[in-house]
């Protein structure tokens, strides 16, 4: 989790489904990091699949005869993987036919599908329940997904609801609207967020759609009051709305939340289909009214979304009973279908970003609350192959060409991650010429690998030692001794990072082939919000480095031959491309000329006499000029090259390779 600052917009996808049942699933897509809106994606109405309503319809009977008392019906766990199946498709379908694409996503915020919810009362706490499985949902996607945003404001002494004032804050923000503009939402309850101060008030205001549309319902009519036509056609009972409106509930200070049926279609009990339609009508507004009472500073007008504003009979008794300017979300440039489910886009990002998404003047818990909890997919290489079951029976020629053929596949998944590399290799070569750092980072396997790639530049490039920083968890001891259990360390790597004084200059790579250890992705983390240059390298779609880096780097290698050995498939995968990585940027930066490691320190007979055939070939001298040449260079290749090619002495030479950062080919006159 990226507590705080750090984290680059991401497109986030939102889901709701609302307690009135309406036949639809809402999905909304936003570009967002959790405080400021950058764009808005594509939206959706995606109705229920076959069945999902009646399964619904039925669970939700049962859920308000459990009240929360004994053990939870059988059916909720059907009607919860039938809700997760669905609103995954729904996902899947807008990703791949309006959006960016399920590689792009980086989370899904899932509401799930409420069942009951029981306010806080003096010495008793509240309680909630949502149907839906996020990390079910995760393994469907391939992508992580935040849920479960209500237990802990619940757990906490709060209200669970609402949820929706910090993106209703935002939306104002952007509208440049001041306390003088609320935002009411009318879903089957009601729900008012206005500017308090710096910061914000919402509560529940009573209900709004769900006692009309099952008055409606009951009676025959159909699911809804369709273009609040009979509301518009029938007579107010203002006798039997008065003694409604005198509900002690309606002038209880807020923060406080309602259940859906915490007001129900029994108040309009008796009375004709249109004048019943109408009086509950005026109800929803008059309770509004009310509401807007307790508010610190009454607003002048409201700003309404949710399925609500879309009945003309509300929205006229809004204006006429809650004294109030009302206007239709889309007045203000808003999607109003697509609020709710932009809410919940906007929150994940707060989830994945460790940021409060609740508050004491909102849900009434102490303190500004975190809330949610995330499920990231299974890793992909942790997975099972189905072709490799049995494999301690075959062949032996058999098992080496499997192993052979997973290191033929690895090679090609990192081939098709080479613009990924070119960035990285670019944007790392640009950060170095400023005097920083490499750093690696990992554990277990990977960061065994990472290491030994880090540890290779010296004698290949002459790369310095005190440039060179190798992080693993565990420490020193884990690169010959596994010690797996170090892995799930995030603290660790903070105060290894710090120890080092990681800032701006540096380029930290992370590696981990499920993308989501501890270690490595607090790590990149961290090591981003000090200013490095982060790189992740990852093996798992959907992982969590991919918003920890500004180069993440995916090297999709699928499941291993005998699963979860990412020494495999994977460790070769990572091996290859921190070879690219690493030889890319010593190239950039001049270590490499005409195809030779000509900053390469002769430290060994072998070396020596690499060294003098270099400096022969590159100056055209022979063999025993380049050797004397590289005595009076101190064995250095580029000044031997320098001093003979240019007739310089040494002192020279060296002055001159100082002003082309060390560069041979520019020192020579052959390139500026």
């Amino acid at each position: 989790m990226a507590e705080g600052g750090g984290m680059q917009p991401i497109w986030a996808f939102g889901l709701m489904t609302g307690t009135v049942l309406d036949g639809n699933i809402d999905v909304a897509m936003l570009r967002t990091d959790g405080e400021q809106i950058t764009d808005f994606g594509a939206w959706r109405l995606s109705p229920y699949p076959p069945g999902l309503l009646d399964l619904l319809e039925r669970a939700m009977a049962e859920a308000r005869a459990w009240n929360f008392e004994g053990p939870e019906p059988a059916i909720f766990a059907e009607a919860s993987e039938a809700v997760t199946r669905a609103q995954a498709a729904a996902v899947r379908d807008l990703a791949e036919s309006a959006g960016p694409g399920l590689a792009r996503i980086g989370i899904v915020g899932f509401q799930g599908q409420t069942m009951l919810h029981r306010a806080p009362e003096p010495g008793r706490i509240g309680a909630t329940r949502q149907l839906g499985d996020g990390a079910l949902m995760a393994n469907l996607l391939g992508v992580p997904v935040a849920w479960d945003f209500r237990t802990q404001d619940v757990a906490a002494g709060g209200q669970g609801a609402p949820l929706s004032a910090i993106y209703h804050k935002a939306l104002l923000d952007m509208a440049g609207a001041g306390p003088d503009t609320a935002v009411l939402n009318l879903g089957g309850v009601a729900n008012v967020t206005a500017r308090a101060g710096e910061g914000v008030v919402a509560f529940d205001t009573g209900p709004a759609n769900a006692p009309i549309n099952d008055f409606v319902r009951a009676a025959g009519h159909g699911p809804m009051d369709r273009d609040g036509a009979l509301a518009l056609s029938g007579q107010v009972d203002e006798g039997r709305l008065a003694r409604l409106l005198s509900h002690p509930w309606l002038i209880r200070p807020f923060p406080k939340s309602l259940d859906r049926f915490s007001f129900t279609a029994s108040m309009a009990e008796g009375m004709p289909l249109a004048d019943g339609a109408a009086t509950l009508t005026a109800f929803t507004a008059g309770a509004v009214g009310k509401a807007l009472d307790l508010l610190p500073m009454r607003p002048e007008r409201l700003v309404v979304c949710g399925g609500g504003r879309r009945n003309p009979a509300i929205m006229a008794a809004l204006a006429a009973r809650a004294g109030v300017q009302v206007l239709p979300a889309e007045a203000m440039g808003w999607r109003g279908d697509a609020i709710e489910a932009e809410c919940f886009a906007f929150l994940a990002a707060r989830v994945l970003r460790g940021l409060p998404i609740s508050f004491p003047s909102t849900t009434g818990v102490p303190r500004p609350m975190t809330g949610g909890r995330i499920s990231y997919p299974r890793p992909a290489t942790e997975r099972a192959a189905p072709r490799f079951e049995g494999l301690e029976t075959w062949p032996t020629a058999d098992i080496v060409e499997a192993v052979l053929e997973g290191q033929s596949a690895a090679i090609s998944a990192v081939r098709a991650a080479a613009p990924g590399l070119t960035r990285a290799i670019e944007a790392g070569a640009d950060r170095l010429r400023t005097g920083g750092r490499i750093v690696v980072l990992g554990a277990g396997t990977s960061g065994r690998i990472a290491v030994q790639d880090l540890v290779e530049l010296r004698p290949t490039f002459a790369w310095p030692a005190d440039r060179s920083i190798p992080l693993i968890a565990g420490g020193e001891g884990a690169l010959i001794s596994a010690r797996e259990g170090a892995e799930d360390a995030g603290p660790e790597a903070i105060a290894a990072l710090d120890a080092v004084g990681v800032g701006p200059n540096d380029l930290v790579i992370g590696v981990a082939a499920s993308g989501g250890t501890p270690f490595t992705l607090v790590g990149l983390h961290h090591a981003r919000a000090k200013g490095a240059l982060t790189v992740a390298l990852y093996n798992s779609p959907g992982a969590p480095m991919a918003l920890a880096a500004d180069h993440p780097i995916l090297i999709d290698t699928g499941a291993e031959v005998i699963a979860g050995s990412t020494r495999m498939k994977a460790g070769t995968a990572q091996k290859a491309a921190l070879n690219a990585l690493s030889t890319g940027i010593m190239v950039r930066l001049g270590y490499v000329h005409r195809g030779k490691m000509v900053q390469m320190r002769p430290t060994n007979v072998k070396l020596r006499h690499r060294a003098e055939e270099m400096v022969a070939d590159l100056a055209g001298i022979s063999a025993a000029r380049a050797a004397e040449a590289l005595d009076l260079a101190d064995g250095r290749i580029t000044v031997a090259v320098v001093m003979v090619a240019r007739g310089l002495d040494r002192a020279t030479a060296e002055s001159l390779l100082a002003r082309h950062d060390g560069v041979l080919a520019a020192a020579l006159g052959e390139r500026a």
